[in-house]
């Protein structure tokens, strides 16, 4: 038997389930081919998990969605600067794919949130972009 140990990292994306711009709900299996076409597109695949999760703020809104989590997997070496990378890339192509207003990152230190300007079809935190989108 071998144990394999790396110290604990995890990054998490969540995203609702809805297409903003054309209030239609996109499924599963539609979040699960974007996501392999993602990896297929990197240079390094990162492993993901996701995991169905539900939104509800108040009595008057709720809504299914995902998280979306990546960790320093023990089988495959990564730095863990290459998996915010690589999160923070998903989840620009995510936000972009499914319409979503916004969406969230969670870092061990840190939490970001990048939100779409539905006018223009840009994205407001250019400078995160630009950086990861070098």
């Amino acid at each position: 038997m071998e144990i394999r140990s790396r110290s604990t990292y995890e990054v998490r994306v969540y995203l609702g389930s809805i297409n903003e711009d054309t209030s239609k709900e996109f499924s599963k299996s539609d979040l699960v081919r974007e996501i392999g076409i993602f990896q297929e597109s990197c240079e390094q695949t990162i492993p993901v998990r996701i995991t169905n999760t539900t939104y509800v703020c108040n009595t008057n809104y709720t809504e299914e969605g995902w998280e979306i989590a990546a960790i320093n997997y023990p089988r495959v070496e990564t730095e863990s600067s290459k998996i915010d990378i690589f999160m923070k890339d998903l989840a620009i192509c995510l936000l972009d794919k499914f319409k979503q207003n916004r969406i969230s990152i969670i870092m061990p230190d840190e939490t970001l949130m990048i939100e779409r300007d539905s006018k223009k079809s840009l994205f407001k935190w250019g400078a995160l972009v630009a950086k990861v989108l070098g």
